[in-house]
């Protein structure tokens, strides 16, 4: 079985690369996670959740949220997660050409994922 908690690199580990994708294998593989809070070596602020949030990966933070991961975690800068999804909204239009950008929002919003997001682990 895929170990997503193993390292990827020096500072972060699998399960932040797979929270840049936004396929449908991505919340499978999340649910894999025995700690969706794990931050990156680096930056004790970058979170899986924030690692979904800046890639646009809604079936990520969908995912998270269903395992328990915490929206109201600061972000890098100490912006909230929130505030990095309203930006993406306005920044970055081309990855929200099917609305990914806005479910991340009103998920972040009202800190829970879709009832199909659900956590098996």
């Amino acid at each position: 079985m895929l170990d997503v908690d193993a390292p990827w690199d020096d500072s972060s580990r699998v399960l932040h690369r797979i929270c840049q994708g936004n396929n449908r294998y991505v919340p499978e593989l999340i649910r894999l996670s025995r700690d969706v809070h794990a931050p990156e070596a680096g930056d004790p602020l970058r979170t899986p959740l924030w690692m979904a949030v800046v890639s646009c990966s809604d079936l990520a933070v969908g995912a998270l949220l269903a395992c328990g991961a915490d929206p109201s975690t600061p972000a890098s800068y100490g912006q909230p997660l929130l505030d990095l999804a309203r930006n993406a909204q306005k920044m970055k239009k081309h990855k929200n050409l099917r609305g990914q950008v806005d479910r991340i929002v009103t998920m972040l919003e009202t800190g829970g994922a879709w009832p199909q997001a659900a956590c098996s682990a």
